[in-house]
């Protein structure tokens, strides 16, 4: 989508407090990841998943634009903005990554493969 009112914004399931408490982040994104391939097939669209740290008020909308752009362009990298915290800001992942690479690998670090 070119334009910020061509987005389908979608909310994170929000993770336990258990889930918090032993850093299941990745596990999160990952069935974040799942939900939004399940919803574009339906919905017969595809695009980058971009997903925007809860605590970034201050992120300008052009460095969400060219996330998106900077991912859409080349499919097998991902745009990733890290925060001081380890975690990060802004992240956006090539459309085809969900649907072709499982979203519970993308994010393990202990992963053969480190797809991100």
């Amino acid at each position: 989508p070119t334009s910020a009112s061509d987005w389908l914004l979608l909310p994170m399931k929000e993770p336990t407090q258990k889930d918090i408490a032993i850093g299941a982040l990745g596990s999160a994104l990952a069935g974040a990841i799942d939900d939004i391939v399940i919803r574009q097939n339906e919905d017969e669209v595809e695009g980058p998943i971009t997903f925007i740290g809860m605590d970034t008020p201050h992120l300008p909308l052009e460095a969400v634009r060219e996330s998106i752009y900077e991912s859409s362009k080349n499919p097998s990298k991902a745009f990733i903005c890290p925060a001081t915290d380890g975690g990060y800001v802004l992240m956006s992942i090539p459309p085809a990554v969900g649907r072709t690479i499982p979203a519970s690998e993308i994010f393990k670090a202990s992963s053969k493969k480190f797809y991100l």
